[in-house]
């Protein structure tokens, strides 16, 4: 008998196990997909200060370079 309960038991541990990993993986990925987004928008708004401040070099003419 407890050698059905081992073949019972263990695969569902098994189971258990690489949901629980998943889960960690999904929430690692989840935390860095944050960083990323956050860091994105702080180099947009970085970006957009030095064209503010004229320190860009997208426009050609002083006439585009006014907001």
């Amino acid at each position: 008998m407890p050698g059905i309960i081992f073949v019972i038991v263990d695969p569902l541990f098994v189971i258990s196990v690489r949901h629980f990993f998943a889960f960690l993986y999904s929430q690692f990925n989840l935390c860095f997909q944050g960083f990323f987004d956050i860091m994105t928008i702080i180099a947009q708004e970085w970006i957009r200060a030095d064209f503010k401040l004229g320190f860009g070099t997208f426009y050609t003419d002083e006439e585009s370079m006014l907001f």
